[in-house]
Order: structure tokens, then C-alpha cells, then sequence
């Protein structure tokens, strides 16, 4: 998140970005800070992880994104999955939706563009990155719907724009483990 993903949208697109452990209130309770990013907040990107899943902080984060997004109907949700992390083990609200998987080998290069689609930001020329590090398990590959993809059988998986509301707040929270 810090060497990739903040700048990208802090410096290169000059988006607001909500990061807890600089940007929260100090004086307010942690989960009323996180509610606040959550619902102030015009998308909201969940970095799903290993970590993510052991801790209880980014599950009840994760539960206001959701509520919001099925309140508001707005598709302001997009999770990245950045390693190895079940993704079964997300809540049943987000198994069906579109999902970036940074940890597919066949997904990677994709990320950038993908993110800056659901975000209604211009596609940059430089949007792939072919030379991650290779660092996920990928006998764990789930496919547009959830279901688990054999590895001879992997495909690249879709991603649609999904709609936003309108807001005139442009600051964006991340959900990290």
C-alpha cells in the first residue's frame, strides 16, 4: 500500500486518501474514526490479505463497507487480494463481485488499470507492471464467481466499471491487515 498504492493515487491522480494510522481523529473512538472514513468517503478499497483476515479491526471495517454498500447501493467497494488469503473466507455479500487479485501471476499486470477503471480515473500508459516480485500462493486462484480455477485452467478475470453515486468528496479509505 505505501510503496505502490498511495502513490499512485495520492501523487500521480492527487486523490484525498484516508490511511488510519495517519489520517484518523485523534480523541475519537478507533471504530467511530473507521465509520467515518467509510461513509466519508467516495470508494473504499479493501487490501485483502492474510493479515486482513486475523484482524478483527479490518472485519468490522470491512462490515460498515459492506452496509454501506448494500444501503446505498453505490459500488463504492473494490477489494484487491494481495496475497495468498483465502478468498472463501470473505463475507458472502462480496463472493460474487469482481475482484482484483494482485496475487494471480496472470492478474498482476493488470492491477493499475483495473483499480483506476472502478475509480473513473484515466488509464495511464504505464499501468503494467511486469516486474512484481512473485510472492503469493497461487494454488489458491478463484475466478470471477468465487469458485476455485485449477491452476492448468486459470483464466484472466473480468472486471466491469461499476457505478458510483455522486459525491464531492474525492478521499478514499484503505481497509489493511
Amino acid at each position: 500500500m505505501k510503496g505502490k498504492l498511495l502513490p499512485l493515487l495520492e501523487e500521480k491522480h492527487h486523490l484525498t486518501c484516508c490511511v488510519h494510522y495517519r489520517d484518523f481523529e485523534l480523541a475519537i473512538p478507533f471504530r467511530d474514526n473507521m465509520a467515518q472514513s467509510v461513509y466519508k468517503s467516495f470508494k473504499v478499497i479493501a487490501l485483502f490479505s492474510t493479515n486482513f483476515l486475523r484482524s478483527n479491526y479490518c472485519m468490522y471495517e470491512l462490515d460498515i463497507a459492506i452496509g454501506r454498500l448494500l444501503e446505498k447501493r453505490d459500488r463504492s467497494l473494490v477489494v484487491i487480494r494481495i496475497d495468498g488469503a483465502d478468498y472463501a473466507k470473505l463475507p458472502p455479500e462480496l463472493k460474487r463481485r469482481s475482484f482484483i487479485d494482485y496475487c494471480d501471476t496472470l492478474e498482476r499486470p493488470l492491477w493499475k488499470r483495473k483499480l483506476l477503471q472502478f475509480l473513473g480515473l484515466p488509464d495511464d500508459a504505464g499501468t503494467h507492471d511486469t516486474n512484481e516480485e512473485q510472492n503469493c500462493d497461487n494454488n489458491n486462484t478463484f475466478g470471477f464467481d468465487g469458485v476455485p480455477v485449477p491452476n492448468g485452467n486459470r483464466a484472466r478475470v473480468g472486471f466491469n466499471r461499476m457505478e458510483s453515486t455522486i459525491s464531492n468528496d474525492s478521499e478514499i479509505s484503505y481497509l489493511e491487515g
